[in-house]
């Protein structure tokens, strides 16, 4: 037996969520009530597809994607979403969506919040393209002002990263502060490090003293200068044209501060680490 099909999606850029969001409980409970009130509808069971944290400028969303596998396999008879922009923001997606792949599967579209109905003539197909370039464009916008927004906090010193890095917690307006324990241990390992111990032996001791702590991890705190004092950030970017790719910039556009944050250890110690750690290297390479 066929379905109707409601797809729901919100992306991460919306207001912290539990669970399920309170975001996608209205949107199913808005297209609930409208296909109730669709008698043409009424013997069909109803199926909810949900992306939840994903954005629309993904293609490969796991909800929308098993949705589209039902139409190929012509187990839907209609898809209704509160907005077009639930279903994509890539102007070029939607309307392949709308005007190809659910016309050749004999699929009706109606988006609620659009005044979208595919069974229906009034819709003009400029405006609807119109607005799927809208809601492309928006997307790129609200990403442009939160990169913005996220270089500025690290420009005044305040952190824009959702933890901070062990040895540190965080109070108001992100400043970092030590956290005691953590930062005795971060100076045990450096001075452990330099007196000629291995990263191996380190995180054995530090395990046994009751901390997490793999190689690994020994590896990445003795090579990452936050813990003297520095921070550096805009070492990549998020790509505008391909979602969730994350590129790498050159170190030339590495941006460093200092001062935003209490030392754990001295710029001594650090250099001292980073001098033995080139050596350690080098040593290595003989080998290979």
């Amino acid at each position: 037996m066929k379905e109707i099909a409601i797809y729901l999606r919100l992306s991460k850029a919306d207001k912290e969520r539990t669970r399920e969001s309170q975001s996608i409980q209205n949107q199913r409970a808005l297209l609930y009530k409208v296909i109730r009130e669709d008698a043409s509808f009424g013997e069909y069971p109803i199926t909810a597809y949900i992306d939840d944290g994903y954005s629309g400028l993904q293609q490969d969303r796991p909800a929308l994607c098993t949705m589209m596998q039902k139409i190929r396999q012509k187990k839907v008879v209609a898809v209704f979403v509160k907005d077009l922009s639930r279903l994509s923001r890539n102007h070029v997606f939607l309307a392949g969506f709308m005007e190809k792949f659910c016309p050749t599967y004999q699929v009706d579209l109606i988006a609620v919040g659009d005044g979208y109905d595919s069974r229906k003539e009034q819709f003009v197909q400029t405006a609807t393209r119109l607005r799927a370039l809208f809601y492309e464009c928006y997307s790129k916008d609200i990403s442009y002002k939160v990169r913005n927004a996220l270089r500025s906090k690290k420009e005044n010193g305040e952190y824009a990263v959702a933890r901070p890095p062990f040895g540190y917690r965080r109070e108001h307006k992100g400043i970092w502060r030590t956290e005691p324990k953590e930062a005795e241990c971060i100076r045990r390992i450096y001075a452990s490090f330099l007196r000629g111990d291995s990263q191996k032996e380190i995180a054995l001791k530090e395990s046994a003293r009751g901390f997490t702590i793999y190689p690994v991890k020994v590896h990445r705190i003795l090579h990452d200068p936050v813990y003297c004092g520095y921070f550096i950030w805009n070492k990549n970017r998020m790509s505008e044209y391909i979602p969730n790719k994350n590129i790498t910039l050159p170190r030339d556009e590495w941006k460093v501060q200092k001062g935003t944050h209490e030392a754990i250890i001295s710029e001594t110690v650090f250099l001292k680490t980073w001098q033995k750690l080139q050596k350690v290297s080098q040593d290595n390479k003989k080998f290979v």
